[in-house]
């Protein structure tokens, strides 16, 4: 524990030898009670030094339940584990923990620190207010939600605009809120969540007259809201690249401006069939439109409900 979140942990907390004395090993969890708490220490890899695995953590989780069951421990709070240092992918591990946890009667909260904050955690300790937590709740959809509502029309929460995440049918939001997803210079739409959107909106047609290229974004207006088609890539065989979808992003924003929407809601863009990785993507959000006044929602469909999807999908 000699860098980043676990050195803060060691400082807070000590107890380095009795975390020693529980001689525990990989893929178990050690515990430490302080004062009406338990501190989890999952242990994921043998030494300082190496890198730790998925299964690995898997299985640390599935000891810290145990405990947590055993325990009548029914709140838990971390940071995106395995993230940091350890270079694990948050999308994986994100699914791990909703995996682990939906039926456990446990509620988890994810603490993130805004990025500035992370660059002084290694010289100044913490010296920036949490502002990110994502909600995940044990019911039986094991629901992942921001714990505080969303901004009101037209604004940001001052200083602390984040992502809100919400598992649930995207085309159930609210009527008037804007919806955005990725397509291909050619309007194909034949597969995953564009397909849903080409049945729900129809306008092929309309979309490929507007000509618009790789790094642009095309519109449909629908009753109240306008639905986004982020044009990411040339063909719909190929992969788009972060960049495209960073310029498509920034071409909608202008959109978003100039016509007075300030809700946005979408899938995690880009990560489905397109196979770009959301800790990239949200970083590009965030950077996109923390200073825009739009409030952006991420729909996630339960795990089960997306297997459905893709297979449908594919037929």
């Amino acid at each position: 524990m000699g860098a980043g979140i676990a050195l803060m942990f060691r400082k807070k907390f000590n107890g380095v030898e009795e975390l020693k004395q529980q001689k525990k090993v990989t893929g178990q969890c050690a515990v430490l009670k302080r004062h009406k708490r338990y501190v989890y220490y999952l242990i994921t890899k043998k030494r300082f030094n190496n890198k730790p695995s998925y299964e690995s953590l898997r299985q640390s989780l599935e000891d810290m339940k145990t405990h947590c069951t055993l325990n009548g421990v029914t709140r838990l709070s971390m940071p995106r584990i395995g993230c940091g240092l350890d270079r694990l992918h948050w999308d994986r591990v994100s699914v791990i923990l909703e995996q682990m946890f939906k039926h456990s009667g446990i509620s988890v909260t994810i603490y993130s620190l805004p990025e500035r904050a992370k660059t002084h955690m290694s010289t100044g300790g913490l010296k920036y207010l949490l502002t990110e937590k994502d909600k995940l709740r044990s019911q039986d959809s094991f629901d992942k939600k921001q714990d505080t509502m969303p901004p009101p029309p037209g604004r940001s929460l001052k200083g602390s605009w984040r992502l809100n995440y919400f598992t649930g049918d995207l085309f159930s939001c609210p009527g008037d809120e804007a919806l955005a997803h990725c397509i291909s210079e050619d309007c194909h739409m034949g597969a995953g969540i564009a397909l849903m959107f080409r049945k729900k909106f129809n306008g092929v047609e309309e979309l490929k007259q507007q000509k618009k290229v790789t790094g642009q974004c095309a519109v449909l207006k629908r009753h109240k809201r306008y639905v986004y088609y982020l044009i990411t890539k040339k063909r719909f065989n190929n992969k788009p690249s972060y960049e495209s979808l960073r310029q498509s992003l920034e071409d909608m924003k202008t959109h978003c401006t100039l016509n007075g929407v300030t809700r946005l809601s979408m899938p995690r863009i880009g990560c489905g069939l397109d196979r770009l990785h959301w800790d990239r993507v949200s970083v590009i959000l965030e950077q996109v439109f923390k200073h825009s006044g739009i409030s952006v929602t991420i729909y996630s469909l339960p795990e089960r409900a997306e297997m459905t999807v893709m297979h449908e999908s594919h037929r």
